[in-house]
């Protein structure tokens, strides 16, 4: 219809109702269509409260991470489309800030894509140790009892993607001489991005791991002495007509837990760590030898052969029920605790070779751990656990042994005696420095110190008898 039709009409219409306008004629209803927002989200730490979507920055919902809204009847033309609420460890790909052209009974789709990484930050820990004797080999901090590293007495370690959150960060390793300040464990808080600081602060007083305990031949038969750690004032502290052996001190370096003959056969004794209220803890007519006090004072293991060859057993320290830990066709002896009390080390000839074996304190699940040529004896465990040292000897008919390290699963044994005469029956100093050991190298045998790389080898002893299996005393 043209214009001038519509003016006639409107003219008709105008003489019947009163009047018309052509402008209302033309004009309808503004034109509208929609827009249609879609979020797709992907990756880790999704933040549950999802987005807030806004239109020409005036209009805003709540969106779910994976949702769908649309805006309906909006005006045809351009439009502002923004997401935001978007976690820091979430990106949109793209822009989220977009401009979208809407068309009269059109919809019109527009798609967010978020990805989220994970929420991580970093921690590290920081050690301060001031005072006297400083354990040489540091500590081992853990995380969650999960992540564990190995930090000097000065030193610090960084635990990197950490979830955000509550941690809880553990010290061991600590010597008994050093005191730590605050709670152990302790809960520290990791921020997304950020690297959290923590501190623990130590003291260590002087260490009085002073004394070592062997056994001597010098007075015509062997006895139990104990003497300076550098050696001086050896002291006889048996003064028996029998032979007594293997000594080993109590956790708290009070007394002393030995092997004598004096009733006929071997049977395990203790005493003050000065010779005096010896008492008598087994009275089986087999032989039992080689006693190990457990680290927390509250057993006894060693070596019998009351079942026709040598095993192990443990007891209560007042040597009530005994317990048969092994069962093998061969010898088994000299065992040792792990530190943490969990474990044991001995050696074994159930392989028709000595071996070093470790098991479980109960005697469960015995693994051998050096399966080498030569005879593998005497193990002693570090003190925080890692490592073991034992004697490895040339086999039956040489004369010579040497001092050997292991990681406590058996891997990367280094010799560290490494001389050509015969070193054995080594244990580990408390504070983990140094190798105390039995070494015929001056023409008969001498107790020597030496570091735990075999460098600086001292004499302790020097007597034409027999000085044999040293232990030292334990820190306190």
């Amino acid at each position: 219809m043209n214009r001038a039709r519509i003016t006639l009409l409107c003219f008709v219409v105008s003489a019947l109702a009163g009047g018309c306008s052509t402008d209302d004629a033309i004009d309808g209803p503004a034109p509208t269509g929609s827009i249609q927002v879609t979020t797709s989200t992907t990756g880790e730490d999704v933040d549950p409260d999802g987005y807030t979507l806004h239109l020409d920055g005036q209009h805003s919902r709540a969106m779910e991470v994976n949702d769908s809204e649309v805006f309906a009847d909006v005006a045809a033309g351009s439009h502002t489309v923004e997401l935001s609420a978007v976690e820091v460890n979430c990106s949109v790909d793209g822009n989220n800030n977009r401009t979208v052209n809407v068309q009269g009974d059109h919809t019109t789709n527009v798609g967010f894509s978020v990805t989220c990484e994970p929420l991580t930050g970093s921690l590290r820990v920081t050690m301060v140790t001031v005072g006297d004797t400083l354990d040489p080999d540091g500590y081992r901090v853990s995380v969650d009892d999960v992540h564990d590293q190995a930090v000097s007495t000065n030193g610090s370690v960084t635990f990197s993607g950490l979830r955000e959150g509550s941690h809880t960060v553990a010290l061991s390793g600590v010597a008994k001489n050093c005191t730590l300040t605050g709670e152990n464990p302790r809960s520290v808080t990791v921020d997304y991005g950020q690297t959290t600081e923590e501190s623990f602060s130590l003291t260590c007083a002087v260490a009085l791991f002073d004394h070592i305990a062997f056994v001597s031949t010098r007075d015509g038969n062997g006895e139990v002495y104990v003497m300076g750690a550098d050696g001086s004032n050896p002291t006889n502290l048996t003064n028996n007509a029998a032979w007594d052996i293997y000594p080993d001190w109590s956790p708290d370096g009070t007394k002393i837990i030995f092997s004598s003959d004096r009733t006929g056969n071997d049977q395990l004794y203790v005493m003050n760590a000065d010779g005096s209220n010896l008492s008598r803890l087994t009275g089986h007519p087999a032989n039992d030898i080689s006693p190990r006090w457990s680290p927390d004072g509250t057993k006894i293991l060693f070596a019998t052969d009351r079942d026709g060859n040598y095993e192990l057993y443990v007891m209560d320290v007042d040597g009530s029920n005994p317990t048969r830990l092994t069962d093998a066709p061969l010898v088994d002896g000299t065992p040792d605790w792990s530190p943490d009390g969990s474990k044991i080390v001995f050696y074994s000839a159930r392989d028709y070779n000595l071996e070093v074996y470790v098991m479980n304190a109960d005697g469960s699940d015995p693994v051998n751990l050096t399966q080498y040529q030569g005879s593998d004896t005497w193990p002693s465990w570090s003190p925080d656990g890692a490592r073991i040292v034992f004697t490895k000897g040339l086999g039956v008919g040489f004369g010579r042994s040497d001092i050997h390290i292991m990681n406590a699963d058996g891997s990367d044994p280094i010799n560290i005696s490494n001389h050509p005469e015969a070193d054995s029956e080594p244990d580990w100093s408390p504070d983990g420095g140094r190798i105390v050991f039995k070494t015929d190298r001056d023409g008969y045998f001498d107790i020597y110190v030496m570091n735990i790389d075999g460098s600086n080898p001292v004499r302790l002893t020097n007597h034409p008898a027999a000085d044999l299996t040293p232990v030292w005393s334990p820190m306190r």
